[in-house]
């Protein structure tokens, strides 16, 4: 039996045909140790965990705030993370200021609406179903939830917490998934970073990021459940201009730990590259800011301007651990694949670039997506900064690898096989990784995927690259029948990135 076929029975075996996550709660578990502290990103064995959404009703519309469960009870949701080998998980926050500042639903309603929401459907009764039903119809929209509070938001999440830490103490879970906090704002490059107007804004996203951050972060220490989280993550800023990303996210920690009695300092930051991800190009060539000598510039930090911007040192004192979040999504200003490779590569064929273009494409500095000057960057302050010189990676525009796979005919089955868009990622980050700086972390994959996502003919194979479980259950409507299937191949390249997982032999 070949490496990936074992690799796949174990799976099964784990998720499948060994007892299930509620027999093995009852039984001693035999658990892994604890997250470094601060985390080590390259330790991070992460996934998505999204909150409820439906891409068969309007355009991906988003039902609720909590991370979604597919209508599994709690236990039985962790335990099958835990034994995937799963050890960070996310939990998002909306900016304070795109939630209410008042309370549309009234705080008898919420609180029972969240006691309703963290239980299977069959557990509910028939008021709490209902009432699930029109709050969630209520909250949702397009774009995130809408009409509830900041502190409604912080409410569902720390029970959501809370009732974790009653499970892990009563040794029902293991309790070692730890939470990265994921807030989405966009810092959109600004093209007179000296302008006034343009200052403001940026220090008025700055305050509403911090702040959101940190309330939900000493909420989360005052009652004792701080320990459930590893760190945060910036992402998908639309920022591409590595000068203003940098300091930004210096920025933000300073604040963020101004705000928590220096939380960041013992933690985990993130952050995503720029655009929406994959754009690196002069990360190794930041100098510092016009006005950052000045009190009244708005900079949390100090240095010369036009000297070479000691990024690390600054989020040396910052950050207990430190890593750039690697996203192949696309953002407007990027290149698209197909018309890079008609201006800049001979003899390549935009309908079917292949492993090389691609690795040309992503590397390119100047007219690509800069990957050769994120290398450098890291390799430069890889021995001086060992916890901080780091890059996780966080998938593709669907927070998966969904796009980078086939699906492919095979003698025993629909068969996951890596294209060259994979293939060239995957090269680029173990080359990377011999030139110094970590490049193995990784936090992608949906933890569960459900009946609402297999919404075109795209997703009718189950196990694609989009998630680790399946779970034949509508959490809009409670249709299906609840069953649970691992995705072993899925799983497979999952546990295996940055390395291609062996293919089955037959």
């Amino acid at each position: 039996m070949g490496a990936y076929r074992l690799l796949i029975a174990m799976v099964f075996a784990l998720a499948g045909l060994a007892p299930g996550p509620a027999q093995a709660a009852n039984a001693h578990l035999a658990c892994p140790a604890s997250n470094s502290q601060p985390l080590a990103p390259n330790d991070m064995h992460g996934v998505v965990t999204r909150f409820q959404i439906n891409p068969k009703v309007g355009s991906s519309l988003t039902y609720t705030v909590q991370p979604t469960l597919e209508d599994q009870d709690l236990e039985s949701w962790m335990r099958r993370l835990e034994e995937a080998g799963v050890n960070i998980a996310q939990l998002f926050l909306q900016p304070a200021d795109k939630l209410s500042t008042r309370e549309v639903i009234d705080h008898d309603t919420w609180a029972a609406y969240v006691d309703a929401a963290l239980i299977p459907s069959h557990d509910r009764t028939e008021a709490q179903r209902d009432l699930y039903k029109n709050v969630r119809e209520r909250i949702a929209s397009k774009n995130g939830v809408t009409i509830i509070t900041a502190e409604q938001e912080q409410q569902i999440l720390l029970a959501f917490l809370d009732r974790l830490e009653a499970l892990k103490k009563d040794g029902k879970i293991c309790g070692n998934i730890q939470f990265m906090m994921v807030e989405r704002r966009w810092f959109p490059t600004a093209a007179d970073r000296s302008g006034m107007q343009l200052t403001g804004k940026r220090l008025s996203s700055e305050a509403v990021y911090a702040r959101t951050m940190a309330d939900f972060v000493n909420q989360a220490v005052a009652k004792g459940l701080g320990h459930w989280l590893a760190g945060m993550l910036v992402a998908e800023h639309t920022n591409t201009d590595m000068g203003q990303v940098l300091p930004i996210a210096i920025d933000l920690a300073v604040r963020i730990n101004g705000l928590t009695d220096g939380w960041l300092h013992t933690h985990l930051m993130a952050v995503a590259g720029g655009g929406f991800g994959n754009q690196f190009n002069g990360i190794d060539a930041v100098t510092c800011p016009v006005g950052a000598d000045r009190p009244d510039s708005g900079y949390q930090f100090t240095c010369e301007p036009g000297q070479p911007l000691d990024f690390f040192g600054l989020i040396a004192k910052q950050a207990g651990t430190f890593a750039f979040a690697y996203k192949q999504f696309n953002w407007k200003s990027a290149p698209a694949p197909a018309a890079y490779c008609r201006a800049y590569i001979h003899d390549c064929d935009p309908r079917n670039l292949t492993t090389a273009n691609w690795i040309a494409y992503f590397s390119d500095s100047s007219l690509g997506l800069g990957f050769s000057d994120l290398v450098a960057f890291i390799g430069k302050n890889a021995k001086a900064y060992p916890a901080l010189a780091n890059v996780i990676f966080v998938g593709n525009s669907a927070d998966s690898i969904f796009r980078m796979l086939d699906v492919v005919p095979g003698p025993s089955g629909d068969e996951l096989v890596p294209n060259a868009q994979f293939n060239a990622l995957a090269t680029l980050f173990q080359k990377a990784s011999h030139q110094g700086g970590g490049w193995t972390g990784r936090m992608f994959m949906d933890a569960y995927g459900d009946q609402d996502r297999i919404s075109d003919e795209a997703h009718k194979s189950i196990d694609n690259g989009s998630y680790l479980f399946f779970v034949d259950h509508s959490p809009h409507d409670f249709t299906g029948t609840g069953a649970v299937r691992a995705n072993p191949q899925t799983q497979a390249f999952w546990r295996s990135w940055p390395q291609v997982p062996k293919p089955a032999r037959h």
